[in-house]
């Protein structure tokens, strides 16, 4: 009979194989029963050895009904497991462990009926834990980190093995396994608390034959997070794209990718995946395994050390351990040089994605370099003339494996389709800017006796050269690659806007450092003796020409200004092509989500427009309009709600802040439904008073609608505006139109100026531009009201223009028309090239101008003044010296530029150039200018008899000189008395 497996302390205990040992066992067994048994030890038993109970009953230590001599147990013919008594060679087995737990069975091979391990959070708060990868339900809700302790025990997979066989032999793990074993995820190497050296935290390596399929599982998924992340946020930086996606992503699959590879992957990407501290220890150690496996492989002398090198170098970096960087590109460089990676000689049976992946690591350590040199050329290890080999090639190209020859650093750009990338371009980009930093700090760091060997004509010819290549450079960009709104809006829903930001806010950066040192008040700046030798009539053209050459060689337009800005500062936003001034969000609060279907066209019109729209209900938990002091949306839209109050989201304070953010509101109103408190609450800061009731139906028995309201009277019949007086803008004037009102809510008008009535809905206008507008008929934007045919009384049917007016009246709401804008100011002393000057000089002819654009609907139109209007222009001091009007100069195809001559007065002091334009519907403009004017200096006039002041001066002068010229006279052809004779 088989005998029982023993289980010692730590497991269980492999029996002898031979008779005479398992006799000799027997044997002390049956002794031990028929002997008296000793009194047992505190809080210890010794169970008995039951040779009739089967292994799987054993190893769940359950009672097992014993051998029924032809078949399994009852209890594992219940469970359907299965039952060593079914076996025919009982006795030839020898040893036998327990099965390998994975997810959803136990090692007796029952299904779970709770998690195999659970986190250490769950752990620590006695919580059921739901054991899933990466993170439990419980820790994935409240945003927890979820680490899973590995088991102290060891499970291997039952063997049933022949006598004469060892029993510890282990298979050999599969290739897949061998190479996966570097790395795993941080929630299942943290520490258990015990254990010898080699566990903890800090553990990074594990044997392929203790991780289950689970564990396996998981560090794939954890890789593949890294990766991802890795392609979304690092690939297209400069010079990063050594990693070939495809078959990167086919080695995690396949588990064969080598886990040194991974840990360096991990390591860069971890930052993006988890940027709490457990995401930095992870890539600390991920980047602390890749050092260990180059310090243990130092002796070697091979390329794929060269990746690894690129990634933690990269790794360092962007954790701010420059001292790691330094000495890690200093081995690095080394290695390339001598493996002549930087020449185009690759190793011969490499296919050409792994000669094209060298290549780029070999560019990598090429931005590297000039980045640690700093403008410093003594620092330079990879010479721009020994990297000989081509540029990356076309991504295409490289993901296809498909062999393409591309351009090399100083070849002349190709003509389109290109055989270089976005990663060729920055690389370039890159050597011009490091050639201009050498050249910048070769000047600046100029002193001593090395001015007098200073060139002035070889720095304007390096200039000059300089700003040529870069002028070459924009020009052999790819039409899609251009700075413009259309590459925005397309590079920014691609991986490749990291590269494209890049790429144009550097091109900007090399006009500026290209130029800067020039320009009082920096930190570092040429000496003056260097400036004063330069030609000032080639440096001073050549200044101003800083921002035309930024993005093009034609001058910029302060729309294209505005999208170089928004890109650099939103990096991984996406843009959106709204056709509005202040933004294309807009919230829209509905009383319930699904009453949107009833304003279909009018909401249709707004997304035709370029609107974004999202529509929630003041009941929603999610609704917030400022996150981290900005606003979430651009325009408000409030429709008719049943609640008395919107909720704490949607307090009068947070409106009335939206409004002063900037924002736009648009409330609508019905007669049927009352007014919420904070609707009522924020018209009354804008002098809109409703009544007592919040309700209040406009019925008029004069203009109504024949049709529809015959009885009722409250569906009003009105004209549509007209212009209110000749100084405002007719943008809401439509001759002949009929609107038709349904349900009108009443409101009085306060006496703010800033109030408009129209139709007696009045919009009103704040000085930051914010607009409210105030609709007392929400039914008139219904679907059916639209273009609802109405009658007055006694008159014919007229189709209304609902529609028109309900676009006009969204369209200046949203800021979508009258929208004033001043592209510049300008002021000078008449004929002369100096513009805005800090200090004028009484009596002196300047000539002031003034660039106004207008936004209309979906472009920037030239401002014109309506009929009747002026726009003026103050020269004041405390009271206006000068109020003259404005006339237009030049129209342009995007703006209006107005003038005016003036003399300045006969008195100094701080004056102000104010125009100060406020007009209904439009856009306040308010510009001022202020400049001091001081008097005439007294080498200044002509001769010094013209100062009237200097008279009295000038008198005692020509007083003092007539008294000593007429006394010289007098005593010079005076003759003195003759001298007596000598008395006697």
């Amino acid at each position: 009979m088989e005998l029982p497996a023993v289980h010692g302390a730590d497991g269980p205990v492999a029996l002898a194989a031979n008779s005479s040992d398992a006799a000799a066992a027997a044997a002390a067994a049956a002794a031990a029963a028929a002997a008296p048994s000793p009194p047992p030890t505190k809080r210890r038993r010794t169970a008995p050895v039951l040779a009739d109970c089967c292994r799987t009953c054993r190893l769940r230590k359950v009672k097992c009904s014993g051998n029924p001599g032809n078949g399994p147990c009852s209890n594992c013919a219940r469970l359907e497991l299965g039952c060593n008594f079914a076996s025919v060679d009982l006795v030839e087995e020898a040893a036998v462990s327990r099965t390998t737990p994975s997810h959803s069975h136990t090692e007796a091979g029952t299904l779970r009926k709770r998690a195999q391990r659970a986190c250490s959070q769950c752990h620590s708060h006695k919580t059921k834990c739901s054991g899933d990868l990466p993170r439990c339900k419980r820790c994935e809700a409240a945003n927890l980190p979820c680490e899973y302790t590995p088991a102290k025990r060891r499970f291997t997979n039952v063997r049933f093995q022949r006598p004469e066989k060892s029993l510890d032999t282990h298979p050999p793990a599969p290739a897949s396994v061998a190479r996966s074993d570097g790395i795993i995820s941080p929630t299942l190497s943290s520490s258990s608390g015990g254990g010898g050296p080699g566990a903890g935290s800090a553990t990074l390596l594990t044997e392929a034959s203790s991780l289950n399929a689970e564990d396996i599982l998981a560090r794939k998924h954890l890789i593949l997070r890294h990766m991802d992340a890795y392609m979304d946020n690092v690939y297209w930086l400069p010079s990063q794209g050594f990693v070939h996606p495809d078959s990167t992503y086919r080695d995690i699959h396949a588990g064969t990718l080598d886990p040194v590879h991974a840990a360096g992957i991990c390591a860069v990407a971890s930052s993006f995946v988890n940027p709490t501290e457990t995401g930095r220890e992870f890539a600390q150690r991920c980047s602390t395994q890749i050092e260990l496996y180059l310090f243990q492989n130092v002796y070697k002398f091979s390329d794929d050390l060269l990746i690894l090198f690129a990634l933690n170098i990269t790794f360092n970096l962007l954790q701010g351990s420059f001292a790691k960087v330094w000495q890690c590109f200093g081995i690095a460089s080394r290695l390339m040089l001598g493996l002549r990676i930087n020449w185009h000689v690759l190793p011969r049976g490499r296919s050409f994605i792994q000669q094209e992946s060298l290549r780029r690591i070999g560019w990598h350590f090429f931005h590297m370099d000039r980045m640690l040199a700093g403008g410093y050329d003594e620092y330079i290890c990879c010479r721009a003339e020994n990297m000989t080999i081509p540029l990356p090639c076309d991504e295409s190209a490289y993901r296809e494996n498909r062999p393409v020859v591309a351009e090399r650093l100083y070849d002349k750009p190709g003509k389109p389709p290109s055989s270089i990338n976005m990663h060729a371009f920055q690389i370039r980009l890159i050597d011009i800017r490091h050639r201009i930093q050498v050249i910048t700090k070769r000047l600046c760091s100029a002193s001593g006796t090395n001015l007098q060997y200073v060139d002035a004509s070889k720095i304007m010819a390096d200039i000059n050269g300089l700003q040529n290549e870069l002028t070459r450079f924009h020009s052999s960009l790819p039409p899609d690659v251009l700075l413009c709104d259309q590459s925005i809006a397309r590079y920014m829903a691609l991986p490749e806007r990291p590269g494209y930001v890049f790429l144009h806010c550097h091109l900007a950066g090399c006009h500026i450092d290209l130029y800067r040192y020039f320009l009082p008040g920096q930190k570092e700046q040429i000496p003056l003796d260097i400036l004063r030798k330069l030609p000032q009539l080639k440096l001073k053209p050549t200044l101003p020409a800083l921002l035309p050459s930024t993005t093009a060689p034609a001058p910029i337009t302060p729309a294209t200004m505005q999208s170089l800005i928004s890109l650099a500062v939103l990096l991984f936003a996406t843009t959106a092509a709204a056709l509005s001034t202040a933004g294309h969000r807009v919230l829209v609060v509905l009383d319930q989500v699904d009453h949107q279907h009833a304003y279909t066209r009018f909401f249709g019109d707004l997304k035709a427009r370029g609107f974004d729209l999202s529509y929630e209900t003041p009941r929603s938990e999610g609704l917030q309009l400022f996150h981290l002091g900005e606003r979430n949306y651009h325009h408000l839209v409030f429709f008719p709600t049943k609640v008395k109050g919107l909720g704490p989201n949607l307090t009068p304070s947070l409106l009335v802040d939206f409004v002063k953010a900037g924002g736009n509101i648009l409330v609508a109103m019905s007669s049927t439904t009352p007014a919420s408190t904070s609707i009522t609450a924020l018209l009354s800061e804008l002098d809109v008073t409703l009544p007592a009731e919040r309700t209040g139906t406009v019925v008029d028995h004069f203009n109504y609608d024949s049709e529809s309201a015959a009885e009722a009277h409250d569906v009003l019949v009105l004209d549509g505006p007209t212009k209110m007086r000749s100084a405002a803008k007719d943008f809401f004037t439509m001759p002949g139109a009929v609107l038709a009102l349904p349900r009108t809510s009443g409101h009085v008008l306060g006496q703010s100026k800033l109030l408009t009535p129209l139709l007696r809905a009045p919009p009103t206008a704040r000085k930051n531009s914010a607009r409210v507008a105030v609709l007392g008929s929400v039914e008139m934007l219904r679907d059916e009201w639209m273009d609802v045919t109405v009658a007055r009384p006694g008159a014919a049917k007229t189709k209304s223009e609902n529609r028109e007016f309900a676009k006009r009246l969204s369209g200046w709401t949203f800021q979508e028309a009258c929208v004033l804008r001043v592209n510049s100011v300008e002021h000078g002393l008449k004929g002369q090239n100096e513009t805005n000057p800090a200090i004028y000089r009484i009596k002196t002819d300047v000539s002031y101008s003034i660039s106004i654009s207008e936004y209309s609907w979906d472009k920037w139109i030239p401002f014109t003044l309506p009929e009747g209007d002026s726009l003026q222009l103050e020269f004041s001091m405390l009271s206006p010296f000068h109020r003259l009007p404005l006339l237009p100069k030049l129209v342009t195809e995007t703006a209006t530029i107005f003038g005016q001559d003036l003399t300045l007065p006969d008195q100094h002091g701080i004056f102000n150039f104010m125009v100060d334009y406020k007009r209904p519907l439009s856009t306040y403009i308010e510009e001022k200018r202020t400049v001091s004017v001081r008097h005439m200096a007294h080498d200044e006039w002509p001769r010094s008899f013209v100062i009237s002041g200097a008279w009295p001066w000038l008198s005692g002068i020509a007083t003092t000189v007539t008294g000593f010229v007429a006394f010289c006279a007098i005593w010079m052809y005076s003759k003195p008395p003759p001298k007596g004779g000598k008395k006697a």
